[in-house]
């Protein structure tokens, strides 16, 4: 009869690129042969669905959006020409991951958001508003070109920081359509 108690194991030996073991315990039991399955990684594909980003009450575009750990992404694209509409010129570098922004409407002042792997950092003046925005770069179904996502929420509190009332920008999740609402005087 073989003794399996043990305390500590003397040797190990992995081979085949990790996938098989071989253990020798203290009381001399040696297994072999352990083998273990290789680790299979899959890729996460978030769904997309049509919302809609209007502008007091005029339909600007119908970007798809994500939902990712609970937060609403739209792509940065989109949020531009947006942004276009009331005065704001943005250019997003995808090699620098830097968007930035001028704003010559009402109020004064430029923004940019630097972005690093997976995370972005918002700035009004020069001075961070927002730290650790996530972002991610999906393919846009309507045009099969990937695009960067950022969540609504940040964007919100960015065009808050640069003059809008919290209830000038309204986002709507829950319908079948989701709909992003800004009301915008010059």
């Amino acid at each position: 009869m073989i003794n399996k108690n043990f305390k500590h194991i003397d040797a190990i030996d992995v081979s085949n690129n990790g996938s098989r073991l071989d253990v020798l315990t203290d009381n001399g039991l040696y297994i072999y042969n352990v083998s273990f399955a290789t680790p299979v990684i899959h890729s996460y594909s978030p769904r997309m669905q049509k919302a809609v980003i209007s502008l007091n009450g005029q339909i600007i575009s119908r970007p798809y959006r994500t939902v990712i750990n609970g937060a609403n992404y739209l792509p940065i694209s989109s949020v531009e020409s947006l942004l276009h509409r009331i005065g704001i010129t943005a250019v997003w570098n995808g090699s620098t991951k830097v968007w930035s922004m001028t704003i010559s409407a009402k109020p004064s002042g430029s923004l940019s958001i630097d972005g690093k792997t997976g995370s972005a950092a918002i700035r009004v003046n020069g001075q961070t508003v927002e730290n650790h925005v996530p972002i991610t770069v999906l393919k846009d179904p309507s045009t099969g070109v990937e695009s960067v996502y950022m969540p609504v929420w940040f964007i919100q509190q960015t065009l808050n920081n640069i003059g809008f009332k919290p209830s000038t920008d309204i986002w709507i999740s829950g319908s079948s359509t989701p709909i992003w609402t800004l009301y915008w005087s010059k």
